[in-house]
């Protein structure tokens, strides 16, 4: 039986997919088609944070899980009665959106990842420029001017794809 790659490979298996210390990198990534890794999902981002050193900043598309959105295609005298137990969204602690896979909901989870508070552009990072790309997202166009995206585009950050998402 062979041993699941450990964090150490990985780290720099993505240095040799050219991702070097100090980079901006926004992440998308498969656990299922990764495959087995060491500490599962924490390695992985264990392995991303070696990769990019504590210069890096890391990135991840969150949204939010959201168990009511079917509400809104109910008659509208409806809603209300429907929504009485329905959890408000908490930009802290709401999970992210499935369909974003493991990997998002447990880098969201790991220490030293911020998240901003927008419900629909929601981002987690981590690293020397975590804070200032995802500080105020425009509530309108959140993923258009001064959005997210656009800072990371402008701070020269590139994307790295792990698996097939």
């Amino acid at each position: 039986m062979t041993r699941p790659p450990t964090v150490r490979r990985l780290s720099d298996d993505l240095r040799r997919l050219a991702i070097a210390s100090g980079d901006v990198v926004m992440v998308h990534a498969s656990m299922r088609a990764i495959g087995e890794v060491e500490g599962c999902a924490k390695g992985v981002v264990s392995a991303l944070d070696q990769a990019i050193g504590p210069d890096g900043t890391l990135l991840m598309s969150l949204g939010a899980r959201d168990d009511w959105a079917s509400v809104s295609d109910r008659p509208e005298d409806e809603r209300e009665a429907l929504l009485v137990e329905s959890v408000p969204f908490d930009y802290l602690n709401t999970p992210a959106d499935p369909d974003n896979g493991v990997l998002a909901e447990v880098f969201r989870q790991t220490p030293g990842t911020i998240v901003n508070d927008h419900p629909d552009g929601r981002f987690g990072g981590r690293g020397r420029l975590a804070h200032q790309l995802l500080a105020d997202p425009p509530w309108d166009d959140y993923y258009g001017p001064g959005s997210v995206l656009e800072r990371f585009v402008r701070s020269g950050g590139r994307s790295c794809v792990l698996g097939r998402t």
